[in-house]
């Protein structure tokens, strides 16, 4: 919203100062216009009075004071146009300073947008990473548990093998297995057999 009424004031400014060149080309126009008339009168002032010494006629001295009085005042006319020349200029270098002054505070306003949105993506990226850490930490976890409980129980039906009940698989295969299962798995396990697994499988 902020660079929208920043925009708006740059184009009402560049119009302002548009308006203000045109007056002053034709201001520059006017005092050109009026210099080549000053020109004229005082060539025809010159004129005048190399004609009164001349002649020394009270009349065309007379006139010459009316062209003289006439001059006066198109020379403070003049001076009036200067001034107001230099003040439109001088309005016209504060405006180019307003203008730069938005220009700035416009690419100010976009950087700093722009950090705004980069800073929202690197939050949604850390956001992301932060999620799929902890998730692979669950899952790390979770295999870690489940393979500690598999070793634990490995360890216990070892145990229980060893110490408990070792006739457990020579009471239990024949149940599971049939007999051609079990005469493969005695020639596949033959050179390991003891002497009490080998006579419960089928000769």
């Amino acid at each position: 919203m902020e660079i929208l009424r920043l925009a708006q004031s740059k184009k009402n400014i560049i119009s302002l100062n548009m308006d203000l060149e045109r007056d002053m080309q034709r201001i520059d126009e006017a005092n050109q216009e009026l210099l080549l008339k000053i020109q004229e009168k005082e060539n025809e002032v010159q004129r005048l009075e190399s004609e009164i010494t001349q002649t020394g006629d009270p009349a065309e001295d007379e006139d010459w004071e009316k062209e003289n009085c006439t001059v006066m005042e198109r020379e403070r006319a003049l001076q009036e146009l200067e001034e107001e020349t230099a003040r439109l200029e001088r309005k016209n270098e504060a405006l180019v300073h307003s203008i730069s002054e938005l220009q700035r505070k416009v690419k100010l306003q976009q950087l700093e947008t722009s950090c705004a949105d980069q800073e929202k993506e690197l939050g949604k990226r850390e956001s992301v990473t932060k999620k799929a850490s902890r998730f692979s930490k669950r899952i790390f976890r979770s295999l870690l548990f489940t393979t500690l409980f598999f070793i634990k129980l490995l360890g216990y039906l070892i145990f229980h093998l060893s110490f408990i009940n070792p006739d457990l698989l020579i009471n239990a295969l024949p149940k599971i297995l049939s007999r051609d299962v079990l005469w493969r798995l005695r020639c596949f396990l033959f050179p390991s057999l003891t002497l009490e697994t080998e006579d419960m499988l089928p000769h």
